[in-house]
Formats: C-alpha cells, structure tokens, sequence
C-alpha cells in the first residue's frame, strides 16, 4: 500500500472512530413479527404460553365452536374463506395433529385476531401480541418451510436493504411453493450473503451441498417478507426494479444496496462496470450512484457478435477513492457490506489514483515486469498489482514484450493467462 493512501485510511479510520461512538443498533426501525406477512407467516409459541392463550381464547368466547367460528369469519378480513374445525384448535394447543404427529404452527393472521379480542386492542402491536413475539420459539412459512430463529425485535439495517440487491443480482424470489435462491461461485461472496442473511434475520438451516454448488436456499418465510414489506416482484433478471422507497433511503443503505450489486454483476479492471440486462434495473443503479455523487454514465447497449446482449455503466475511477471510502465506514458498522471477494480490486485502483507519480525511464516499466517474471510466472492482474500500473497499460507492455520474444504464455487459466520469462 502505497504512503499516501496509508495517511488517507489512518485519517479516515480515526473519524470513523469518532463517529462509531455514537452508532447504536436502536438508531435503525424495529421490525416485529407483525410486520411479516399475516396470511404467510406461521408461529411456533414457546407450548405453556401457547396453552395458556387457547385457554383464553376458548374462556372468552365461552366455548372451543365460538372461538373457531369467531376465527374463520375474521379471516375474510384477509381474503380467506377458512372454514377451520375445532380440532384445528386442538392442534394449535398441542403444536402437534393429533392423528398424523405433524407440527401444528398457528398463523400469524389468527394469532393477530385472538390478541386483538382478549387485550382489548384492536392494534397489532397491542400489548399481548408483544408478549407473544417474546414468547416464540421461531417462526415460518405455512407448508414445508424453513423455520427461523431469533431474537425481536429485528432492524432494519444496510443489511436487510443489501440483500434486495442481491435477489435483483445473482438471486431470485420463487413462485409459489418453491426455494429462493441466491447463486454465487465464488466462495467468499457466496458466505457474504449467508452472514448477511443470518445477521438480518437469525438462525436457519442451511444446505451444504447447495453451498458446494454455489448457491443458497432461501427460506420461503424470508422471502414472503421481502414480497410483503417492499412489495418486491419475483426479482427475475428481466423484470427485476429497486423500489422507490429502497432509493430515497439514507447513504448507507444505498452504499450497502450498490456494493451488494457490484459484487454480483460488476467487474472492476480499470473502472467499475456494472451490466445486467434490463436496461430499466441497471437505471436504478445509475441512479443510486448518482445519488451517492460517483460518476456514472447512463447505460450503454452491450455488443457481442453484432447483437445486443445487456447494458453496462461505468463508475469513474475519479469516484473510486469516493466510494472505497464510503465502504470504510460503513464496514465498521456492517462487515459484510463491503465487496466481497472484489474490494482487493477497488483497492488497486485506488492505489494507482493516489500514487505518488514518478516518471520512469524508456523501458523502465518493462524491466521491472522482466524482473518480476524472472522470479515467478504471474498473471497480468498480479503483475497490475505489484507495480501499481492499470491494466490498459500493462496489456500494451505485455504485447510489446512478447513481440519482442522475452515473455510467452505459460498457461492459460480459467480467466486470465499466467506469464512467464523466457531464459
């Protein structure tokens, strides 16, 4: 790390500091369980809690038939039309059906409507359903669903917002019945967006072997929160938007939203470049860095084989040092809202916008890189590193090289070429 940028991060690193002493996690909105989607969300109360509020339920109607009558007429309230038995009551106080031993979980819109009656409040967050959300052991998705764990209430951070541009990115909120996804092959990333997720919701279960294919499941409850609360659409790459709210929210969020992105469809070489193929998303993205204040043009149409595949912006290396110190910050607050796998890449141009210029002799360049290739073959990118040069640059001394007869290609890898130096 070059003098210069290490003076920029020791300043910047005491402000944050200063400014960290003032951070709380009660400076971000409470989400409680009321705010999960009604007819989607199902709870499991901790079981002498739970007996206790069917035995009160069942108390102030006067018996099990009015209670369960009482419940299905409150359900049109939320476009159902249940016509539940009493034995549906039964179940709910056992946690379990009798006959099958399959787990009975009460949905969230009748354990609302039950509150509501013996609190004498008709508000969600009345003061009995506040004792009940202490009192979950966890809550889920109506069917097979992951159940989560965690502890309410829950905020909404950078976090929460950063996994929206995730399912705009890499993943994807599925129909009715089946797994969301989120796909990543690179490891590092791939865990980013685990830890994230888990930081923002609690304690689910995972599936290895969908880790060891580069993708995570979602659990469906996550997702119906995601639908419900920011009315996100499928997130399917054509039809993929950023909401209007998510856009007006305060700078971290944004940084953490773009960073999250970037990590899924961009590539940092000389500049950032972001793609995706709805011109109307990669807008939202302009946008949200232009509201940042980088420098970002407006997407241009993406050419291969003489046939448009996608759009691209580009964020200005003038704006990089910008946006890697936006990072900075919020990564003391939020370690995951950084680039993943990517912020080494940011950082290099950085270092190459704040190096301290000095210019060198006719061929100096080049001796180095002989040198440097003379140890060990490299890749052009860790040759781009080591001397601090872009990689426009190195590409032109590379080529002249190999004309020259002093340099060949040892071995193509997956996504770039290792050099060597010929003897």
């Amino acid at each position: 790390m070059n003098h210069f940028l290490i003076q920029r991060k020791s300043a910047l690193e005491a402000n944050i500091k200063n400014e960290n002493q003032d951070f709380s996690m009660e400076q971000y909105k409470e989400i409680h369980i009321w705010d999960f989607p009604p007819t989607k969300t199902c709870l499991r109360i901790k079981e002498d809690f739970r007996r206790q509020l069917i035995r009160r339920a069942i108390t102030c109607f006067g018996s099990w038939r009015r209670t369960i009558g009482y419940i299905n007429t409150q359900s049109k309230i939320y476009g159902l039309e249940r016509k539940l038995s009493v034995g549906a009551i039964s179940h709910w106080a056992r946690g379990i059906e009798t006959t099958s031993r399959k787990t009975r979980n009460i949905p969230l819109w009748a354990v609302l409507e039950i509150s509501k009656v013996l609190s004498e409040d008709q508000r969600n967050n009345n003061d009995l359903m506040k004792e009940i959300e202490e009192n979950l052991e966890y809550f889920c998705a109506q069917g097979k669903g992951i159940s989560v764990k965690t502890k309410f209430p829950m905020r909404l951070t950078p976090e929460v917002i950063s996994v929206i541009f995730h399912l705009c990115g890499d993943g994807h909120l599925a129909n009715k019945d089946q797994m969301s996804h989120y796909r990543q092959v690179n490891k590092i990333g791939l865990e980013n967006f685990v830890t994230k997720l888990r930081n923002s919701f609690g304690d689910f279960y995972i599936n290895e072997n969908d880790l060891n294919n580069a993708k995570a499941g979602i659990p469906r409850i996550i997702a119906e929160f995601y639908r419900h609360y920011f009315k996100l659409n499928s997130c399917y790459w054509d039809v993929a938007r950023i909401p209007e709210e998510v856009k007006n929210m305060p700078k971290d969020f944004l940084v953490a939203g773009l960073t999250s992105f970037i990590i899924d469809e961009g590539h940092i070489g000389d500049q950032i470049e972001i793609y995706s193929g709805n011109k109307k998303l990669l807008s939202d993205i302009q946008e949200i860095a232009q509201r940042l204040e980088y420098i970002c043009n407006d997407p241009k149409e993406k050419i291969a084989r003489g046939r448009i595949n996608g759009y691209r912006i580009n964020i200005s290396p003038k704006s990089a040092i910008k946006l890697y110190e936006d990072i900075l910050v919020l990564k003391k607050k939020f370690p995951t809202c950084d680039l993943a796998h990517k912020m080494q890449k940011l950082e290099n141009i950085v270092k190459i916008k704040t190096r301290i210029f000095r210019k060198h002799g006719l061929n100096e360049t080049k001796k180095f890189i002989l040198e440097l290739l003379s140890r060990t073959p490299m890749t052009a990118t860790e040759l781009s590193e080591k001397l601090t040069i872009n990689a426009s640059s190195l590409r032109d001394h590379l080529r002249q090289l190999e004309e020259q007869g002093t340099i060949f290609k040892k071995e193509k890898l997956k996504h770039s070429i290792l050099w060597g130096k010929i003897a």
